[in-house]
């Protein structure tokens, strides 16, 4: 596989300043909550992870979270894990 085509390579194509609208369902055909949500994503330890920094609200309410994803070589698959204030207030 070439360089341009690795997934570590496409997880460099995401860096870069992100927006878009986040929705909200808590149970199945009920759409709870829409807002506008913003967030950065970096690269980190050396290109082999990014990192997604983000904020939006949930009924009014500021939300914010990190998702960290990377690609696993052993596994040949992304992997991915996020905390958030919506999860643990």
């Amino acid at each position: 596989m070439d360089s341009e085509q690795s997934p570590h390579h496409f997880l460099a194509q995401l860096a870069g300043d992100w927006a878009g609208k986040a929705k909200l369902w808590l149970e199945p055909d009920v759409l709870a909550d829409e807002s506008p949500v913003r967030g950065s994503i970096q690269l980190i330890l050396d290109g082999r992870f990014a990192i997604f920094m983000y904020q939006g609200s949930v009924e009014g309410e500021l939300q914010l979270g990190m998702f960290t994803f990377g690609y696993n070589t052993q596994l040949d698959r992304y992997e991915a894990s996020w905390v958030d204030t919506f999860h643990n207030n």
